[in-house]
């Protein structure tokens, strides 16, 4: 009997259709609910909004007591759409409310399982969720030690592996705008690297808190959001990605890894990257210590890409098996075939 997979997510980029293609390959029957996420605004009335700003974004316990009513009312409602029972209910970057996960929790049997990719200390929603489920993984080894929970390297796409694609673009780079210090690194990247074809972009809505350095972030503000088969290409295309790491984040994320599947450099502010047994360092730039001087590490991108930086090596021989997204997600949800378990 096929086994039911409820996906809790939202469609990150493309990346949803990627992994749910690939369980449904795997023989398992998906159900995505997005609606276990943050309220959208239009199901809220104007003064639900303002209940919730100040719920949320002041810390005031009578107000966070009122928007929990409007929440559990919406995703009551919500929620009766699903049926009562799934082999597995699958979170996919902390991404459930936590509201929403007890309400769950009564209507639905099943193995619950969360996979972080966010370091923990950074992320309120992921300190709220991670001793909630059956069974939690994290993408930082430093994390899973310090909170006694499940180490598992990221996965990559293998839309991103190199098939001999022209490496025509210099340094490439995606990323939310969801700090200043991104626009800081890649005005340095553009200023050392005058004359190289370089693209360096951001994406998302220009916030009030973004009013006094509007003409910095959209000079590399994207339109709309790059679709993930262009994005792949832009990728296989590119000498160098430039890895930006949210604050002082110590796990790996997607883009160190995708680097090894698209053969490319990586110029990354994350110094952990030396770290990880998953991938071969001598390939990689750290330039954590080093923006302000950023021309002395980087004086040209082919510097970084000619000889005396081979490129990247095959990946199924530079990094786990399981960080493929095929093996890495049926290796999550693993049922045992005998007892019909997880």
């Amino acid at each position: 009997m096929m086994k039911k997979i409820l996906f809790l997510s939202i469609n990150m980029g493309g990346y949803y259709d990627s992994i749910k293609d690939r369980l449904l390959e795997n023989g398992y029957e998906v159900t995505f609910f997005d609606e276990a996420t943050k309220i959208k605004k239009n199901k809220l009335k104007h003064s639900e909004r303002i209940i919730r700003l100040l719920s949320k974004e002041f810390k005031m316990k009578f107000f966070k007591e009122k928007f929990t009513k409007i929440e559990k009312r919406i995703y009551s409602e919500s929620l009766k759409k699903l049926d009562d029972e799934y082999d597995c209910i699958f979170d996919l970057g902390s991404r459930t409310e936590l509201t929403c996960l007890e309400l769950l929790r009564k209507k639905i049997k099943g193995k619950y399982i969360l996979f972080i990719w966010d370091d923990i200390d950074y992320h309120y929603r992921s300190r709220n969720l991670m001793y909630k489920f059956d069974k939690t993984y994290t993408y930082s080894l430093t994390d899973a030690n310090k909170y006694k929970l499940i180490f598992r390297p990221s996965f990559y796409n293998k839309e991103f592996l190199y098939n001999n694609e022209k490496k025509d673009i210099d340094v490439f780079y995606v990323g939310s705008i969801r700090e200043a210090y991104r626009v800081k690194v890649i005005e340095k990247i553009d200023e050392i690297l005058v004359g190289y074809n370089n693209s360096l972009n951001l994406s998302g809505k220009l916030k009030f808190k973004h009013i006094l350095d509007k003409n910095r972030y959209q000079k590399y503000l994207l339109d709309k959001a790059i679709p993930m088969k262009e994005l792949c290409n832009y990728y296989k295309r590119s000498k160098v990605l430039l890895d930006i790491a949210f604050k002082e984040q110590i796990g790996l994320g997607l883009r160190p890894i995708e680097a090894i599947g698209a053969k490319c450099k990586l110029i990354t502010t994350n110094p952990n990257v030396k770290y990880s047994e998953s991938l071969n360092c001598n390939n990689y730039k750290n330039v954590y210590y080093q923006i302000e001087n950023m021309g002395h590490v980087i004086p040209s991108a082919n510097d970084i890409y000619n000889k005396k930086h081979p490129s990247l090596g095959n990946p199924s021989n530079d990094i786990e098996t399981d960080a493929v997204i095929i093996d890495y997600f049926n290796n999550i949800i693993k049922f045992n075939k005998k007892k019909n378990t997880l």
